[in-house]
């Protein structure tokens, strides 16, 4: 939830975050300008990415897209390890 009002169905979470300030967690993302002047494509991603996220525990069990959950999980965190190191 990145509105006071709203919420990643009736708000636009993306939209919001891409148009924050420059120094938020997106500022080197190098397609940030292109999808911050696309408000309804922010919106399709944002329900896209609730759909995946809400899918992939479950893609698990089935034997057919296992494979793909634990590649796009292990892809997704390499890029959070890539985007925001920690100092260990």
């Amino acid at each position: 939830k990145f509105t006071g009002s709203g919420n990643w169905l009736t708000g636009n979470p993306v939209y919001y975050l891409l148009n924050s300030h420059s120094e938020s967690v997106v500022k080197h993302f190098p397609l940030r300008r292109f999808f911050a002047a696309h408000e309804n494509l922010c919106y399709v991603i944002g329900v896209g990415i609730l759909i995946i996220e809400l899918a992939l525990p479950f893609s698990l069990f089935i034997r057919k897209t296992r494979v793909f959950a634990i590649v796009y999980g292990f892809l997704f965190h390499l890029m959070l390890a890539n985007q925001h190191p920690a100092n260990f």
